[in-house]
């Protein structure tokens, strides 16, 4: 990935969320976030939470712990940690999913729009890689708060290597056997989950399935 063109797309988010205020508490199950990591995250400025200590919340938000005033205040540090490769826990599929129920279609654009560039550059840059593993959770993850994933796989057809194409195909061969996707996190997804089975069996990537392999559909 460009660093520059990254970090300029961060610089951006982190600017559009600068006004959101800092909540007073973070609500929900004390077993699954305590009162001193609480008290953590709130004395911490965003920007230099380190990923352990903002793990838990990142997964567990709008699950057992959070709301949509906290889940603004984190979202850019969350999704800095994530473009960059530096959570453990939550995968992609999880942190983007968070987008979905936060509503984030319903947020003004100043929110939205900088927040889409990053994802856009991550998935470009993870296409230029070519691991299939990644595109597979990193495509995922974009069809979990996405409302239409066809923009994606056309990106994902016409700039990735044919290897890599095939590869994120072999991931997923339950489409041949159970009509869904290898990854068990487009189950939230059900609309995007169809239209990557038809995209699989269709169009250019059956064209690609034919002669790498002599598929008949």
């Amino acid at each position: 990935m460009d660093s520059t063109a990254l970090d300029q797309a961060l610089e951006k988010v982190r600017v559009a969320f600068s006004k959101i205020p800092k909540p007073v508490d973070i609500p929900g199950c004390e077993h699954c976030l305590s009162k001193a990591e609480i008290g953590e995250l709130l004395a911490t400025a965003p920007a230099e939470l380190a990923e352990e200590k903002l793990s838990t919340y990142a997964a567990d938000v709008f699950l057992t712990v959070g709301s949509d005033a906290d889940f603004a205040y984190f979202w850019p540090r969350i999704l800095e940690l994530s473009v960059r490769d530096r959570f453990f826990w939550p995968d992609p599929e999880v942190a983007l999913g968070k987008l979905r129920l936060a509503s984030w279609e319903q947020w003004p654009d100043r929110l939205r729009e900088p927040v889409r560039e990053v994802i856009d550059l991550k998935f470009d840059d993870v296409i230029k890689d070519g691991d299939p593993d990644r595109i597979d959770e990193w495509l995922c993850g974009i069809g979990r708060c996405t409302p239409d994933i066809r923009p994606y796989l056309e990106r994902l057809i016409n700039n990735a290597s044919r290897e890599s194409v095939l590869g994120f195909i072999n991931a997923n061969q339950s489409v041949f056997s159970k009509n869904k996707p290898g990854n068990a996190f487009w189950e939230d997804a059900p609309e995007n989950s169809e239209r990557l089975v038809r995209w699989i069996k269709s169009g250019p990537a059956k064209e690609l399935l034919s002669e790498a392999y002599g598929m008949q559909f």
